[in-house]
Order: structure tokens, then sequence, then C-alpha cells
């Protein structure tokens, strides 16, 4: 097994192949030059299906390593935002997101967020996100109506 520089195991996929091939080629050559004795070639069968079992390990145990590589990549890249409180994914081209602070801490799901005029919103967790100074801009907001509202008599409309 190889390491490669960050340290996630790295497996070429041609060692558990020729081990495969080169057993393959001494069974051909034992039914060739032992007289076919069954004892040997019982011996021979033996090490093929542990061979097998081997790399049947070997791919899973690959496939479980390239799993926790991805997972770790994306753990590295993933960015806080302490204004809006919402997580950022760091790419080649740029940032990818938002995505939601709640489903992340929590199952590290990156639930991408709506994004509204005074925050975001998890469609995931319900969790809302004000913007910075969003807080402030929408209670601007509630106050200006509820003035407006106040102003209007019921019976103006009469």
């Amino acid at each position: 097994m190889k390491e490669s520089m960050e340290g996630v195991c790295m497996v070429s996929f041609q060692e558990p192949l020729a081990a495969v091939h080169l057993l393959k080629e001494l069974v051909g050559y034992i039914k060739e030059k032992a007289n076919h004795d069954p004892h040997l070639m019982e011996m021979v069968s033996d090490i093929r299906g542990k061979v097998l079992e081997l790399h049947a390990e070997n791919l899973a145990l690959r496939m479980r390593c390239e799993e926790q590589a991805r997972v770790l990549s994306t753990r590295a890249n993933m960015v806080f935002d302490h204004d809006d409180h919402v997580y950022f994914e760091r790419g080649d081209i740029g940032r990818d997101g938002p995505f939601c602070q709640v489903c992340y801490d929590k199952d590290e799901r990156r639930s991408r967020l709506e994004v509204g005029e005074y925050g975001h919103s998890c469609a995931v967790c319900q969790s809302f996100f004000y913007k910075k100074g969003g807080r402030e801009r929408a209670a601007e907001s509630d106050r200006r109506l509820q003035e407006e509202f106040r102003r209007r008599s019921p019976f103006d409309d009469l």
C-alpha cells in the first residue's frame, strides 16, 4: 500500500490483478507438469480462493479509503462565514454555497440554502440565518409597515 502526499492511502489497481494472473499461469503450469496431482490441485485451488477473497477485500478497502479522502477533502474546503453564519466550500473556481450551518455541524450534510433579502433559509431543517445587517433591515421594514398600517384608518376607504 502506498501513501500520497496528503497521507491518503492509494493502492495500485494492477497489484491484485497481477497476483490473480500469476496464479492462473501457475495453475496452467501445474496441470501441464504435475500429471494432475489431486492434492496439489486442491492446494492451488485453496490458494486461488484466498487470493480472490483478498482481492475483494482490497477493493472494498480501497473504496472506503477513497470515500474517506473525499470526506477529508470536503472538510478541508468548508469555510465558515462568521458574518452570515453559513458555510461555503472553497473550490478551484471560487466558492460554492451557502450551506446550512445546522445541517453541516450535525450530520456533515451540505444543504444548500435559499438566499433571501434578509438572510438564508434551509428547506431541510427549517433554520433561518440572517445576513450581516439583515436582522436590522428586517426590523426596520417591519416598523415601516406597522407605521403605515397605523396611519391608515379602517374608515378611510368608506
